[in-house]
């Protein structure tokens, strides 16, 4: 029978100050964690501003333009500025929400440029700013009605008209309504433009977006319609905004949209 040597290891037992040193490196570490969290929102800005800087006689922004601040000046004194920007210090998650709606934003340009873009190669692409006021002479129990001027574009004149009204609200039941708006394009003065000189039918391409100055955020969608002498009148189409935008819009007496148009 074989002996067997077993080894046995005793480790002390940490006396109450190695423990304080323990739970003070924990603290370190967890301290040293937040820190670098906190710098997070600084270290993007300067990372997205490098290699953006221009000659010292140029004005620049500051780096932390993305979290809001909107100092310019020429590099020197913006560099400057920077060392005691207030925005440098802002807290990470109030620049993640920062950075969401800029993403929102960015999204809502790219998706304009993903339906502008195959009309671009249209003869004929034009934009104008409309003003639609409120029809007040109507009953009570019709829709609202908000109609533009009369604007000239790919040189037919033109108005757009909304259309604002209760609609039972499927998804709740039968005794609940919703705003529901719906919007066409009309072609004024045909009679005039359509007297031999003219193409006899002309397919038009539109699309409703915000102006300069409003933020109804519409999806950015394109429409077809062939016009005529006879089809003065493009289909009713649905708004394509928000419910809440819809709301606000039925309470208004006038609003401001952008409409574009293309021709072939």
């Amino acid at each position: 029978m074989s002996n067997t040597e077993i080894q046995v290891r005793i480790d002390p037992i940490p006396d109450e100050d190695d423990r304080n040193v323990t739970r003070r490196s924990k603290k370190s570490r967890s301290k040293h964690s937040k820190n670098r969290l906190s710098k997070i929102p600084s270290q993007i800005c300067k990372v997205l501003r490098k290699g953006s800087r221009s000659e010292d006689t140029e004005p620049v922004s500051c780096a932390y333009k993305l979290a809001g601040c909107s100092f310019t000046d020429v590099a020197s004194k913006v560099n400057s500025h920077e060392r005691e920007c207030s925005f440098s210090k802002i807290k990470t998650k109030d620049f993640h929400n920062i950075l969401q709606d800029r993403l929102k934003e960015e999204n809502t340009r790219v998706k304009l440029l993903e339906n502008v873009y195959p009309y671009l190669s249209y003869n004929d692409a034009e934009f104008t700013d409309l003003y639609l006021t409120k029809d007040e002479d109507q009953d009570e129990d019709a829709p609202f009605v908000f109609t533009s001027q009369t604007f000239d574009s790919l040189k037919m004149s033109w108005r757009v008209i909304v259309q604002i009204e209760d609609v039972p609200d499927e998804a709740e039941n039968a005794n609940v309504s919703r705003k529901h708006g719906t919007f066409f394009l009309y072609q004024s003065g045909s009679s005039a433009f359509y007297n031999g000189r003219n193409p006899s039918h002309n397919k038009i391409v539109f699309l409703l977006t915000d102006s300069e100055c409003t933020s109804h955020n519409p999806e950015p969608k394109a429409f077809h319609h062939e016009f005529s002498q006879t089809h003065k009148e493009s289909k009713h189409i649905t708004l394509p905004m928000a419910q809440a935008v819809v709301d606000d819009l039925s309470e208004r007496h006038a609003f401001q949209m952008r409409v574009w148009l293309f021709k072939k």
